[in-house]
């Protein structure tokens, strides 16, 4: 059994029954020294003050926590352990925690569970319910391909020089660097992904496409991740070579695709997302070693 705490969505009796497909036995429960705020896409994250968040401790089995990430768009939002207080003892639990933040500003109504109207929410979670495939297990997934630089665009050399932007990727091997977000929406419901670049020299290296708790087969998104990566990628004077290579986390083995390969894994998810990728940064250095020792 997991404890996880709300403060927002997942408290609500009615997103329980859509996420998790039941009711959900929970406790309340006060966080201290923490207030809850509102991004710009309506739903509350946490930052520190001198302040407490009144939540509810919701008891999940392994696989609602897995569902749970996927309604928080792990890694959009960091699953953390923290200390609450439930029925007057201290308890250690799960939260959610909002990395990058957008916006801050302070809900207006009280005790409500986000900032968006109860039919846009409703309809959010219908969008959600559609596209998500119960029978995919619930994992992170990271699509590799292998990258080159392209000769630096004058353009962008001068805004740069102008607007005194850092390079985009800095000369460090052997580290990913954050390139940027990408979204593209599949069935009506937004899906997002970090993109990050790991060099091997100054020419060439690895584009990683990371998503957190994915929601659908990565086959029925590659194509249409494949339409909007060379562009962004182009801005960043990178640009695609030629081959496919995808990694994929999961609780459960499936069937083999051809496009990417499987690792399983299951104890990394008792660690965060950004635990989990370092370590798969790790794997992908060792490969490539061995490769290039073949």
């Amino acid at each position: 059994m997991e404890l996880l705490f709300s403060y927002g969505t997942l408290r609500d009796e009615y997103v329980q029954k859509k996420i998790f497909g039941k009711s959900i036995p929970s406790k309340a429960a006060k966080l201290e020294n923490y207030q809850v705020k509102m991004d710009a896409d309506g739903f509350f994250h946490l930052i520190p003050g001198n302040q407490c968040v009144y939540g509810r401790v919701l008891q999940l089995t392994n696989s609602d926590l897995l569902r749970a990430d996927q309604w928080e768009e792990v890694p959009v939002y960091e699953r953390e352990r923290i200390q609450v207080e439930v029925d007057g003892q201290m308890a250690e639990v799960w939260t959610y925690m909002k990395k990058r933040v957008r916006r801050q500003k302070t809900p207006k109504v009280k005790d409500c569970d986000s900032g968006l109207k109860e039919e846009c929410l409703h309809l959010l979670l219908e969008e959600f319910c559609q596209v998500r495939d119960l029978n995919f297990p619930a994992g992170d997934i990271i699509l590799r391909f292998p990258g080159r630089r392209l000769p630096p665009n004058k353009l962008t050399q001068l805004k740069k020089r102008l607007f005194g932007q850092k390079p985009v990727i800095e000369d460090q091997e052997s580290a990913y660097t954050l390139l940027g977000e990408i979204q593209i929406v599949f069935k009506n419901y937004p899906l997002r992904f970090d993109v990050y670049w790991m060099g091997h020299d100054s020419f060439s290296g690895e584009l990683l496409v990371a998503m957190g708790m994915i929601l659908v087969h990565p086959e029925r998104i590659q194509e249409k991740l494949l339409t909007v990566l060379p562009a962004f990628l182009k801005d960043r004077d990178i640009a695609l070579q030629k081959g496919f290579r995808g990694h994929l986390f999961t609780e459960k083995s499936i069937e083999k695709r051809r496009h990417y390969r499987i690792v399983v894994f299951p104890e990394w998810f008792e660690e965060t997302y950004s635990n989990r990728f370092l370590k798969e940064m790790e794997l992908i250095k060792i490969e490539s070693e061995i490769e290039s020792g073949a």
